[in-house]
């Protein structure tokens, strides 16, 4: 029979204890993070047929979220429309101390105590219940993959929804979340780039190691601001109300490129040591300005969710 199937082109077809050895190798390559794509061209070599293969990933894929899901029992608050990765304003790939020191700074703007004059304190009180939780979630391992899982399907849901024949990524308010955290992260490391240039200068230390890095920085931040202005116009109707807000949003961007190229240019013509500190400064007050407008508009995007 083999031969048979040999001569034909074909592979067996797989037997249920076969198929049943599969699942269990695909469900564990879940579990270790390989790539869907990967796991599909594992079971390709072994799976009767590339449909076997595919299904089989799939299958494995919904035990694997399954087990994940009942294994770990996550807050109420993630039933709102509201991802903890960004009610800290950080990426999903953010380690668990960069996750930390956003919860303590998101804790400072939002917790109650700062906001009792406010009619809508009760708000207030949510907010920092979701931000206490969103750190809690996302600095335990277990709590963390179950969380992801749950956000996945989610947005699988919401792409569904809203993906077009041209355009398959539907989940348009979390990809725009997602850039905007991307963009806080290069920030930060700019706003320390931009404190070694100054203390540089200031010692009459060479300086020309810290405003490479201010460069290489500024090159990545103006690419990210620009990519994230032209997906803006290219979102559907559904979702152009967020896409004009974060275009808003990003025009405190353009200030801060604006004078850090400028800053740049003064440090290659060999500035005088006063003016390039002035400079460095301003790019600084700029670049502190447009964070925290950055998370205001965070802050304002998770009081709708609540309130929705």
């Amino acid at each position: 029979m083999n031969t048979i199937f040999g001569r034909l082109g074909r592979k067996p077809r797989l037997s249920l204890v076969e198929r049943q050895k599969l699942l269990q190798a695909a469900t564990r390559l879940h579990s270790e993070g390989v790539t869907e794509t990967e796991i599909e061209a594992f079971l390709a070599d072994h799976a009767g047929s590339p449909e076997d293969a595919v299904a089989i990933c799939a299958e494995a894929r919904t035990r694997f979220e399954r087990d994940v899901a009942s294994a770990v029992p996550l807050p109420p608050t993630v039933r709102l429309p509201i991802n903890f990765y960004f009610a800290l304003g950080v990426t999903p790939r953010a380690s668990v101390d960069r996750i930390r020191a956003a919860y303590r700074r998101r804790a400072r703007e939002v917790h109650p105590d700062k906001h009792r004059a406010e009619m809508n304190g009760d708000d207030w009180n949510r907010l920092m219940a979701v931000v206490s939780d969103a750190e809690q979630v996302l600095t335990d391992a277990a709590a963390r993959r179950a969380y992801d899982v749950h956000w996945l399907n989610r947005s699988r849901r919401e792409t569904a929804a809203n993906a077009t024949p041209k355009e398959r990524r539907g989940d348009w308010a979390t990809r725009y979340h997602w850039y905007l955290a991307e963009v806080a992260e290069i920030e930060d490391r700019l706003e320390l780039a931009l404190s070694d240039l100054h203390s540089a200068i200031d010692k009459g230390q060479p300086w020309a190691g810290p405003a490479s890095q201010v460069g290489d920085l500024l090159e990545d931040y103006e690419a990210r601001v620009l990519h994230i202005r032209t997906q803006t116009y290219a979102a559907p109707d559904t979702h152009q109300e967020i896409a004009t807000r974060v275009r808003r949003e990003l025009q405190r961007n353009d200030a801060v490129i604006s004078d850090a190229r400028r800053l740049l240019g003064e440090l290659a013509s060999g500035a005088n040591p006063v003016v390039a500190m002035t400079s460095v400064t301003r790019v600084t007050v700029h670049l502190a300005a447009a964070g925290a407008a950055h998370r205001r508009f965070e802050i304002e995007e998770l009081q709708e969710a609540i309130a929705a």
